[in-house]
């Protein structure tokens, strides 16, 4: 890869820690947000509705938009190095693939993958932003139902899911100079 391994885990770090810290600051400001003014602005055919359920979203939407902006500002890609290929895939595999459009087919076929173990990427990806869509969209709902909870209760949760992505996002930047990061990463991703 382009980046060293010493760094490689540090920036992901940032970069996890800086999109963590938003993620909590929409429901830590709740208590404020909710007292906000509700109404709705036309703009020709379209009607934005600023009410105390989507004004969260404005405000992680512009949190996201500055985190993208610090950086696209504050990062800089590695000159890139010569990498070897991965060896074609077969027939069957171009078959499976349609000649690389559907890249997650290539998961099953391909024996670079396994080689390097790179397939466990694929899986904790997925893994991941399924769980989070999933608590995202099932939490709200779960605690209506059982606990009568409201808006601000469940942004309560949130908040401290978001404190616990980031206490883990910072040990295991920590916890990388001294141990093996993607042993480490696999680890904590199946632990949670």
């Amino acid at each position: 890869t382009n980046t060293p391994n010493a760094d490689r885990t540090r920036y992901m770090s940032i970069n996890t820690l800086v999109s963590n810290v938003l993620t909590l600051a929409g429901p830590a400001f709740n208590a404020f947000i909710v007292l906000l003014p509700e109404f709705t602005l036309t703009l020709g055919s379209r009607v934005w509705v600023f009410s105390s359920y989507t004004w969260v979203g404005y405000f992680l939407l512009t949190g996201q938009l500055l985190v993208l902006t610090f950086i696209s500002c504050c990062f800089r890609e590695p000159a890139r190095q010569q990498r070897r290929k991965p060896p074609p895939l077969s027939k069957v595999g171009n078959v499976l693939t349609l000649c690389g459009l559907l890249p997650w087919t290539r998961l099953l076929i391909d024996s670079w993958l396994y080689k390097t173990g790179s397939w466990l990427i694929f899986v904790l990806n997925f893994r991941n932003t399924f769980t989070n869509g999933a608590v995202n969209f099932t939490v709200p709902l779960i605690t209506s139902r059982d606990y009568g909870w409201g808006q601000l209760e469940n942004s309560y949760i949130f908040m401290a899911l978001g404190i616990e992505s980031i206490v883990s996002t910072m040990l295991i930047g920590y916890l990388s100079k001294r141990s093996c990061d993607r042993n480490l990463i696999t680890t904590w991703g199946l632990v949670s």
